[in-house]
């Protein structure tokens, strides 16, 4: 069939054609442009908001000079800034069973051994020698000591305090990594022990990031789930979902699947599974521990919103008021007066209560002398429930037998 068009029609046409093209053209720009400027809006807010909870953090904190100054009174602005940026800016890196680790960096404050641990003061040997003292610290963020030089973490401050106790050469070797919390720092006991690595001492530190693992699955867990999901979605999706309107996405999704009001309900019921799970997991490292003669030590540590005046807390409106924390503390609290952790389970969690200054760096991390007293309260505890009897010099003064430990 032949169509023939009249004269002056093709014209038309096209001036339509034109007239659509543009139309959809500029409909397509105004819609991409506005796009990126949500986007650029979105990156400044969630910027002064913080790190992305559901991805691995790279951003440096943002708080006023005058709080950092009282918290970080030996640092100029200069060597602050270097302390916070090799802190926080580090990515992490992938490792087998616990999905991520803090990666090998070497800097002016901050250094992580290959092996997965960070440096403390005059660092002892990697592998082992069987002739130190040698503790293994296990915990989150707190326990890698975020904010703070090699020299002043909680580790650190423990090889000082346990070498006054025993009068041996302490070795520690801080495997805190950003996020962990029981389950991982299990498996990664687990396998340092399977390699040969064996302490005589074991340090868990927990309670922060026990009190967000309902379902006991680990930080970023979406991330590593996408991984075998390529291909499902398309090409749009991924790509939004990289940007700050993922993130909001994201954040829309996890509010609208848990209403406030279930989210409470369903709160209070896990928080005793989620205890019973953690003194379970406690079990299996004891019986480990048990098997190898390495004596295991639980420490339950202080949280900004447990027994703590927020007053002085200077950093507490850039954080968040973590109410979880509290149902799970008080929760928590109930097992250990009833008996139910054991007697190497140490209760430092209302360490802060009479404390009239700030004791953190940031929202959530502590103060150079907050991890000296944590430490040696730790080191006082487990004295008197004669968890490091085994440890001590045969050749011990009487000095070191009247150690008081807990000091302000």
């Amino acid at each position: 069939m032949n169509v023939t068009l009249r004269p002056g029609k093709l014209p038309v046409l096209m001036r339509k054609f034109g007239l659509w093209y543009t139309f959809v053209a500029t409909t397509l720009l105004s819609t991409l442009l506005l796009f990126a400027l949500f986007n650029v809006l979105l990156a400044a807010a969630f910027y002064f908001r913080g790190p992305d909870p559901g991805k691995p953090s790279g951003h440096l904190p943002n708080y006023p000079e005058e709080a950092l100054q009282s918290v970080y009174p030996d640092f100029n602005r200069e060597e602050r800034t270097l302390l916070l940026t090799e802190s926080w800016t580090r990515p992490y890196d992938f490792d087998d069973f616990v999905h991520f680790k803090e990666r090998a960096f070497q800097g002016k404050y901050v250094n992580v051994n290959p092996a997965g641990f960070r440096f403390s003061k005059n660092q002892g040997p990697w592998p082992l020698q069987a002739s130190n003292l040698n503790v293994f610290v296990f915990g989150g963020s707190t326990a890698f000591g975020y904010g703070l030089p090699d020299d002043q973490t909680i580790a650190s401050y423990l090889q000082e305090e346990l070498f006054e106790v025993t009068k041996k050469r302490v070795c520690l070797y801080n495997f805190g990594m950003g996020w962990y919390y029981s389950t991982q720092e299990r498996i990664l006991f687990e396998r340092l022990l399977s390699s040969g690595h064996k302490p005589d001492i074991a340090i868990f530190i927990d309670g922060f990031n026990e009190c967000w693992r309902y379902e006991d699955t680990p930080p970023f867990r979406e991330n590593f789930e996408n991984v075998f999901r390529e291909g499902d979605g398309n090409v749009v999706e991924t790509v939004i979902a990289q940007t700050p309107t993922g993130r909001l996405l994201r954040g829309l999704k996890r509010k609208l699947t848990r209403g406030r009001g279930d989210f409470v309900q369903q709160r209070n019921e896990k928080i005793g599974s989620q205890i019973d799970r953690y003194l379970r997991k406690k079990s299996l490292i004891d019986g480990m521990c048990r098997e190898l003669s390495i004596t295991p030590i639980f420490v339950w540590q202080p949280v900004p919103e447990y027994k703590y005046d927020m007053k002085y807390h200077l950093f507490v409106e850039a954080g968040k008021h973590y109410k979880e924390q509290l149902h799970g503390y008080g929760e928590m609290l109930r097992y250990y007066r009833q008996g139910q952790c054991g007697p190497n389970f140490l209760w430092c969690a209302d360490l802060q209560q009479d404390e009239k200054e700030c004791l953190y760096v940031d929202a959530n991390h502590y103060t150079a002398r907050f991890c000296k007293k944590i430490a040696q309260n730790i080191t006082q505890m487990a004295l008197n429930a004669g968890l490091l009897d085994r440890h001590k010099d045969s050749k011990l003064s009487a000095n070191t037998a009247s150690y008081s430990g807990i000091r302000q």
